[in-house]
């Protein structure tokens, strides 16, 4: 490592001092080389795949329709937290809008409508 010795302000710069001890130049350092991950596997175009390889491909391989429901293709594992946070959130929605639903039905009923529950929407409508 050189370091340019300053001669002061409006001075000439002075000669390049090796200011490296000699216990540094003689440091070793210490590699860790890291193990490759069984798990992964890389690809030539950079990419990889996280997990054993060989199941991806099973996977890949199944027939799958547009239309298909992909829960069959989905493990029960991934699915069981879908379903919980679906279904919390249905209850989230349904009890955010209580309120507002109360105040509609009480206002409905203060301008006289009573609601029925009709199987048709009135009298005489056609089928």
């Amino acid at each position: 490592m050189s370091v340019e010795k300053d001669a002061g302000a409006g001075g000439e710069l002075g000669d390049v001092v090796n200011d490296v001890s000699p216990e540094l130049e003689q440091a070793e350092i210490d590699l860790i080389e890291f193990e490759q991950q069984q798990d992964i596997t890389e690809f030539d175009d950079g990419s990889v795949i996280v997990g054993d390889y060989q199941e991806e491909m099973t996977m890949a391989e199944q027939p799958m329709d547009f239309n298909s429901n992909l829960a069959d293709f989905v493990e029960e594992s991934v699915l069981g937290p879908i379903s919980n946070t679906l279904l919390g959130d249905i209850d989230d929605d349904i009890s955010s809008r209580k309120e507002w639903e109360d105040n509609y039905k009480d206002g409905l009923s203060f301008l006289g409508m009573k609601p029925e529950e009709r199987s048709q929407p009135f009298e005489g409508m056609g089928r």
